[in-house]
């Protein structure tokens, strides 16, 4: 009789293992993807002049991760760096350029999001649950080679039309959008100043790397949108409230430098107009 008990325990244990074993390797081979998006963007609310630039959507079994092609690129320069004897300075001369420094991820199957930016010295992080509210109509088209539908939905300031497939049933997108019963492929707000469309999908072995900062500021919304408005409009002061030393040749030149800067930051127009 303990025999046969202790027969059944260490079969119970191999089991146990087996079972494991099988989970991890599921996990080790499911399927990661890479959607490239072109945003073309208009930054000025004065100029009607658009630029563009290519962004990623990493996306795993459990998570998508979106930033900047120039900013993944950078990222993996600058770890790169600290395992490589090279010069410093010819490592930031050679940094790839970017006008959106944030990376955003997704938990799939939650609508809450993380953001992440860093602020002269500062990593920042906050969540965010957007609440986005689709109206899904019976207009199809063909985007990127993909049977779509139509959804609209408003979102901190400004509304939008997005075009989503089933073929890829991925409830994700681009930026902060998803929520959506496909992959978002094209979307753009009313005004068409910010058009995200899909150029690219593909199966990649590349996972979606989390890198978390040690020194990262885990704060809301309100406070991290509070603390990029104060540097943005006067970055000299925050600067010097970080140990950074700027010499004008005389502060004339420092007041008229900052005077064109805010008349500059007044014809911005950022994809969020309200801090919803």
């Amino acid at each position: 009789m303990i025999l046969r008990m202790k027969i059944q325990f260490y079969l119970m244990i191999l089991m146990c293992l087996i079972l494991q074993n099988v989970v991890s390797a599921q996990d080790n081979n499911s399927e990661n993807y890479k959607a490239i998006y072109r945003l073309t963007y208009q930054p000025s609310k004065i100029e009607n002049t658009q630029k563009q630039e290519d962004m990623l959507l990493f996306i795993d079994s459990k998570h998508t991760k979106f930033l900047s092609l120039g900013k993944h690129k950078k990222d993996s320069l600058l770890r790169n760096k600290t395992n490589t004897n090279s010069n410093f300075s010819s490592v930031l001369r050679n940094l790839p350029k970017t006008e959106f420094d944030y990376i955003i991820i997704n938990e799939l199957g939650n609508s809450k999001i993380v953001y992440k930016q860093k602020v002269l010295k500062d990593n920042f992080s906050y969540e965010e649950n957007p609440k986005l509210k689709w109206q899904i109509s019976n207009e199809n088209k063909i985007v990127a080679d993909y049977q779509c539908k139509k959804a609209t939905t408003e979102y901190a300031g400004r509304e939008y039309s997005a075009w989503f497939t089933s073929k890829i049933p991925i409830s994700s997108g681009p930026y902060k959008f998803g929520g959506l019963p496909g992959l978002i492929v094209e979307i753009s707000d009313k005004q068409n100043e910010y058009h995200f469309k899909l150029i690219g999908f593909k199966k990649t072995k590349e996972p979606v790397a989390f890198y978390n900062s040690t020194n990262t500021i885990l704060t809301d919304k309100d406070t991290f949108t509070k603390v990029l408005k104060e540097y943005e409009e006067n970055p000299f002061k925050k600067m010097e409230q970080s140990g950074i030393r700027i010499d004008f040749p005389d502060n004339s030149k420092k007041m008229q430098m900052l005077k064109e800067h805010k008349e500059k930051l007044k014809e911005r127009n950022p994809i969020e107009l309200s801090n919803e």
